[in-house]
């Protein structure tokens, strides 16, 4: 099976992490040839690019995805040598892995080969994004076209009348929603490799991004070989990764490395958290409690219990109805503070400023656990 791939990386700071080399030698060893495309530019790191790829372009940041793959795509069909291949592969950084072999991917796809295009996972399209209606869509950070797709006039047209996205949500609608939208009405078959119901997911789910809401079973069960790196961002993939950890199926500093420089680049929003400090603080006292019961909240306690350490309580500033039926909340003003208790601050920047004065009356700061600001 000749297979052609082409990766597309950006980085604001261009700089290209050591779990990018991870992706590339993984999938190195299935394809013929390896074009790596760069929105932007690079600034260091070039070597976990360079050892892997047959070719790199570096173009302007502009397209996303959708535009880089445009461009490479029209000029393999311009130079006629995309014909040569049986199967195109378009990823990008924006997972990490891979933590199982490929080999095992690469036999579902090509045990089916009426299948015109494969995703890793698909959205089932119910849903909104930014006002728009979704629709059921292979997700477009891992696709995977067969040669009867390939070499077929109806692909290069999807490339040729494709505008080049302005914006993230043109991105979804005119790339990733709009290929799959577009193969489908012609009649080409598409079918995601790790299908909702490998993890006991109806295919008309209202998760929409099971990589968000169900990253752990699509490793364990479906043996989904990435993670989303969002999945880290957003505190849902922790279970993953001790899953990786404990069965030392992923070096997790190439993780960890990426994902520090991120959160303090503030890329991530106002609840992002450095998990490693964060189970070092929980080390370092017999009381942890939680100040925030909200979404923010939990998601922090669930990140702790993964990891094995005891959640005491949470905290809020005035207790209601609904807070008083849940033993294990508190009112700040009723917790017992001493040199053993250690607080981590669980809420959204905008809340988050209100407590803080009041909170340092009564702890030192060395007590406090705090979002990477």
């Amino acid at each position: 099976m000749k297979r052609i791939a082409i990766f597309v990386f950006y980085d604001t700071q261009g700089i290209v992490d050591s779990y990018i080399r991870g992706l590339l030698s993984g999938i190195k060893p299935y394809l013929e040839r390896l074009i790596v495309v760069c929105n932007g530019s690079i600034s260091l790191g070039e070597e976990n690019i360079k050892d892997y790829s047959d070719e790199i372009i570096i173009r302007p940041n502009y397209g996303y995805d959708g535009g880089a793959y445009k461009d490479v795509i029209m000029r393999l069909i311009k130079e006629e040598t995309l014909s040569m291949y049986d199967q195109l592969i378009l990823f990008n950084d924006t997972v990490y892995g891979f933590f199982y072999s490929l080999s095992e991917m690469f036999e579902i796809i090509d045990s089916r080969q009426e299948v015109d295009m494969w995703g890793m996972t698909e959205h089932s399209g119910i849903g909104k994004h930014k006002g728009k209606s979704l629709s059921w869509h292979l997700q477009g950070y891992f696709l995977v076209v067969n040669k009867r797709l390939l070499q077929s006039r109806d692909f290069s047209i999807f490339w040729e009348k494709l505008n080049y996205p302005a914006t993230y949500t043109d991105a979804i609608f005119d790339f990733e929603i709009g290929i799959s939208r577009y193969l489908s009405d012609k009649g080409y078959k598409l079918k995601s490799i790790y299908a909702p119901e490998m993890i006991g997911v109806p295919p008309n789910n209202s998760f929409g991004n099971l990589y968000f809401s169900h990253a752990y079973e699509l490793v364990l069960k479906a043996r989904c070989p990435v993670l989303k790196v969002k999945s880290i961002e957003n505190l849902s993939g922790m279970k993953v990764l001790n899953y990786l950890e404990k069965n030392h199926l992923y070096d997790l500093s190439d993780i960890w490395e990426h994902y520090r420089r991120r959160i303090r680049n503030r890329y991530v929003g106002n609840d992002a958290y450095d998990i490693e400090a964060l189970w070092d603080f929980c080390r370092k006292y017999q009381k942890i409690y939680i100040y925030g019961n909200g979404e923010t909240g939990k998601r922090i306690c669930e990140c702790i219990l993964v990891k094995g350490y005891f959640v005491t309580g949470f905290i809020v500033t005035k207790k209601d109805r609904i807070c008083n039926a849940e033993s294990n909340i508190y009112e700040f003003g009723e917790v017992q503070i001493d040199e053993e208790c250690g607080i981590i601050m669980g809420m959204k920047q905008e809340y988050r400023e209100e407590v803080m004065e009041n909170v340092l009356k009564r702890i030192k700061s060395a007590q406090l656990f705090l979002p990477v600001l």
